[in-house]
């Protein structure tokens, strides 16, 4: 990044903030389904855990093509409304519409036919809409400004609409359900999400290309343009912090997708499951309250030891809510669970910027600009691992014998209950932290600089 993209200001603040408001549309396609689908299929339609819990991971197998092609496409578009943003405008009408439609399984047809309806309209809302949305979407951060304040910015500004999502859901969701039903619930969050990202689409604008590519040279910036989608998957993979971000991404939302369980933990373990939007409140609180504290961290210890670190205190706060959900405390449990996201906030404003300088620092080494391919790995880390996590909460369920519905689970039941909501969080950021480890961009760019001026000496 040259010098003056560092400094240089190119948002106000409303740019930022409407930003973060599209986050809510974009979380409300992944949390609402990740959080209460299978609640909704096994207890409301009759369908069986495992049998979803599979149809979920084979639908990702769709995703695995599509997220690279769009994260190509995006790069190849050239709009006068700029190359990501029209895949913002178009894509959430159609997310809006398959959202619906998950949620609406009809009662009247056959039990096969009911898997199949399910498959249909979950495999279009992730593998098609979702995908040209959430990667238009966080390609805006690397396309919008070169300031890396400002990046953090769009980012911590996300967060905080995707923890407005996450308070809203635990409340709104499970009463909403309950007076409309799950098809109302989804239409409404449809509607809502439609809306708050033409909010984003239009008071977020792109930088001019040959701005982004720092070329003067009109040959130069065709080369950037023209990149083939061969080449675009080679720098990809070929750069390592890319990788290491998505391995972060899909264990971020291999944790969301098991918090789809948090529904049935509430209502067969506490016996309460209107506790499960006391729980939201009480630790997204904390997470607003951690937002505040991301700049002055990244400022004063810079983005990989602050990433690294809030990732280590994440894991260490869940392993100790641990014996206090095992034993029903809820007070201490909640407490334990609020310092966790507490700290989690600062590691979710930064991974945006990351990708950003991932980008950067495929440009500087390679010479070419593939922000919308490289934000593919947010969209398949999303996807896929809240897939994965969904996934596995229906196998595990299958593997526990729950029994949709009754009064007492078996104890097998309650075991993976336990595991997949209490334990596997603190098992899950501890991997992250591994992860983080080789995670040092600025590292890694100071010395391709270093070796840049040695060639040139």
């Amino acid at each position: 990044m040259s010098e003056q993209g560092t400094t240089k200001k190119y948002l106000k603040l409303y740019n930022q903030v409407g930003y973060g408001i599209g986050a809510m549309g974009t979380n409300i396609l992944y949390a609402l389904p990740s959080y209460f689908i299978m609640i909704y299929l096994t207890d409301s339609v009759g369908l069986k855990p495992g049998i979803i819990g599979t149809l979920m991971v084979v639908s990702k197998l769709f995703d695995g093509v599509t997220d690279v092609i769009c994260g190509n496409l995006i790069d190849k578009t050239h709009t006068k409304m700029g190359k990501a943003r029209p895949w913002l405008l178009f894509s959430m009408f159609g997310a809006a519409i398959c959202l619906f439609g998950s949620f609406a399984v009809p009662a009247q047809l056959a039990q096969t036919a009911q898997y199949v309806w399910f498959f249909f309209f979950y495999t279009f809302l992730n593998a098609i809409f979702y995908t040209a949305s959430g990667i238009a979407y966080n390609s805006l951060t690397a396309l919008a400004t070169k300031n890396e304040n400002e990046r953090v910015g769009m980012g911590t500004w996300s967060v905080v609409g995707g923890y407005i999502v996450q308070i809203a859901l635990g409340y709104v969701g499970v009463a909403l359900s309950s007076a409309i039903g799950w098809s109302g619930t989804a239409a409404v969050f449809g509607v809502f999400a439609v809306l708050v990202n033409l909010v984003t689409f239009f008071t977020v604008k792109e930088l001019p290309e040959e701005e982004l590519a720092e070329v003067s040279e009109k040959k130069e910036t065709d080369t950037v343009q023209k990149i083939s989608f061969l080449m675009s998957m080679k720098l990809l993979f070929s750069n390592r912090f890319y990788l290491l971000i998505l391995s972060t991404y899909l264990l971020v939302y291999v944790y969301a997708g098991l918090s789809s369980v948090g529904a049935y933990w509430f209502t067969y373990i506490l016996g309460d499951v209107d506790k499960l939007g006391v729980y939201s409140m009480c630790v997204g609180i904390p997470a607003y309250l951690g937002i505040l504290i991301n700049v002055p961290l990244v400022k004063k210890f810079g983005m990989y030891k602050t990433v690294f670190g809030t990732i280590m205190l994440t894991g260490i706060f869940f392993a100790l809510a641990v014996p206090f959900g095992v034993a029903g405390n809820f007070v201490p449990f909640v407490v334990m669970g609020a310092l966790a996201n507490l700290f989690s906030s600062p590691y979710n404003c930064c991974l945006n910027t990351m990708i950003a300088k991932a980008s950067d620092y495929t440009f500087h080494k390679d010479g070419y600009r593939i922000d919308g391919t490289m934000y593919s790995c947010t969209s398949v880390g999303i996807k896929v691992g809240s897939a994965l996590g969904t996934g596995l909460t229906g196998w595990l369920l299958e593997l526990g014998h729950y029994v949709a519905g009754a009064e007492v689970q078996p104890a097998s039941s309650i075991a993976v209950l336990n595991f997949m909501f209490l334990v596997a969080p603190a098992i899950v950021f501890c991997l992250m932290g591994v992860l983080c480890g080789f995670m040092n961009i600025d590292k890694a760019e100071a010395k391709l600089r270093e070796k840049k001026r040695a060639s040139e000496a």
